[in-house]
C-alpha cells in the first residue's frame, strides 16, 4: 500500500500540479471530474458485486448505518464500527485505499502551490529529506514503542486511515516536483545505479527484519511509511533512467497490466473468492492449479472490465460533466507517459 500512495502522489503532481497551484474553481471542478470518473464506476460495481455475493450484507442494520459512507467513498475517514466490525472494510474490504486517497485529494490541494513554488532542485531535494528525516524518525520511535502506543489503534491508525498515508503520498509529490525540475539536466551519479541499490538494499532490510528477533518492530514500521523511501527512490529511478531495466516497467505487458490494475485492484477478492467457494483443495496441486485459473480469469476479467466498463464510463462522465463531446487532441510524450503510469 506504501507504494500505491507514493506513486500516487507522484502521477496527481505530475498531471495535475500545475492547474491545481493557481487554485482556481475550474481547475479544481476539473481535477474533480477527473478523479470522480475514474474511481467511482467501478467503485459502485464492486459495492453492487459485493452485496450480491457475501453471505448476509443485510444483517440488521448494517447495511442502513454503512450505506451513507460507502455510497460517498467515506468509509476509511473515521475509524468506526459497526456491528463490532470496522466500517472501512464492512463491503469491498479493498475499497478502503480508494477513500483515503480520496481524503488525500482534500489534504494535498491547498498545498499544490507551495509544492510548485520550489526554484530549484537543491530547495526540493532539502524538503525531501527533512520529510524523510521527520517521518521515520517518528515511525521509529513509533514502531520501537517511544511514542503513539497508549490510546491508538495501531492498524487503523497506522495502516488504513488517510492521515497516516499522506506523508507517503506528499513524498510522492515532492519526487514528481524533483523530477520536473531535473527533467532536462543530465543524470549524477546518485540519480543512476546508486539510488538504486540503496532503494534496494532499504526493501531488504525492512523485509528481512520482519523475521528477526526485533520482527513486531519492522512490522510496526512496515504499517504506513516503512518501505516509502525505497518506494520513493524507485519511481524516481525509472522515471529518470532509461535502460536495460527499463523493462520492468515499459515492456507491453506492465503497460497492459497496468492499465487494467485499478479493475485487477476491485475485482480481485470477489472473483478470487469464487475459486475458494468449495473450500480446501485436496492437494497442493489441485490448490496450485486453482490459484493459476484464478489469476487467468481476474487478469482476462480485469483487462475487459478495463476496455469495456471503465474507459467508456470515465469518457460518458467527463462529457456529460462538461457538457459537450471531449475534442481528441495531440498528447505529448510527457503527458502520454504520465497517463499509462497514472492507469496503475
Amino acid at each position: 500500500m506504501t507504494l500505491f500512495f507514493t506513486l500516487s502522489g507522484f502521477v496527481i503532481h505530475y498531471n495535475y500540479g500545475d492547474a491545481l497551484a493557481d487554485f482556481r474553481i475550474a481547475s479544481i471542478w476539473s481535477f474533480a471530474v477527473a478523479r470522480f470518473a475514474r474511481l467511482y464506476p467501478l467503485y459502485l460495481l464492486a459495492f453492487a458485486l459485493t452485496l450480491a455475493f457475501i453471505p448476509n450484507p443485510y444483517a440488521g442494520d448494517q447495511l442502513q448505518q454503512a450505506f451513507p459512507f460507502y455510497i460517498t467513498l467515506t468509509q476509511d475517514w473515521y475509524p468506526l464500527k459497526i456491528n463490532g466490525n470496522p466500517l472501512s472494510s464492512l463491503y469491498v474490504g479493498q475499497a478502503w485505499s480508494i477513500s483515503a486517497e480520496i481524503m488525500l485529494y482534500f489534504f494535498y490541494i491547498p498545498l499544490a502551490r507551495g509544492i510548485r513554488s520550489f526554484r530549484s532542485p537543491r530547495a526540493v531535494l532539502s524538503a525531501v529529506a527533512l520529510l524523510l528525516v521527520v517521518a521515520t524518525a517518528f515511525n521509529l520511535g513509533r514502531a520501537n514503542g517511544y511514542w503513539a502506543q497508549y490510546g491508538w489503534n495501531q492498524y487503523y491508525d497506522f495502516y488504513q486511515s488517510p492521515y497516516c498515508r499522506f506523508s507517503e503520498f506528499l513524498l510522492g509529490a515532492l519526487v514528481a516536483t524533483l523530477y520536473r525540475k531535473r527533467i532536462d539536466l543530465p543524470s549524477s551519479w546518485l540519480e543512476r545505479k546508486s539510488l538504486l541499490y540503496m532503494s534496494l538494499g532499504w526493501i531488504v532490510v525492512v523485509f528481512f527484519g520482519a523475521y528477526s528477533r526485533h520482527g513486531n518492530r519492522f512490522i510496526d514500521f512496515e504499517y504506513s511509511w516503512g518501505y516509502a523511501p525505497a518506494c520513493a527512490g524507485m519511481i524516481y529511478y525509472f522515471a529518470r533512467n532509461r535502460g536495460r531495466l527499463s523493462w520492468v516497467v515499459e515492456s507491453w505487458p506492465v503497460i497492459l497490466l497496468g492499465d487494467a490494475s485499478y479493475s485487477l485492484y476491485m475485482l480481485s477478492g470477489w472473483s478470487l473468492w469464487m475459486f475458494s467457494a468449495n473450500g480446501a483443495s485436496p492437494s497442493y496441486g489441485v490448490a496450485t492449479y486453482r490459484m493459476v485459473m484464478a489469476w487467468v480469469f481476474l487478469i482476462l476479467l480485469s483487462l475487459g472490465s478495463f476496455k469495456y466498463f471503465e474507459v467508456p464510463a470515465r469518457q460518458f462522465i467527463r462529457r456529460a460533466a462538461a457538457g459537450r463531446r471531449k475534442k481528441s487532441t495531440t498528447k505529448t510524450e510527457p503527458q502520454a507517459v504520465a497517463e499509462t503510469i497514472e492507469a496503475s
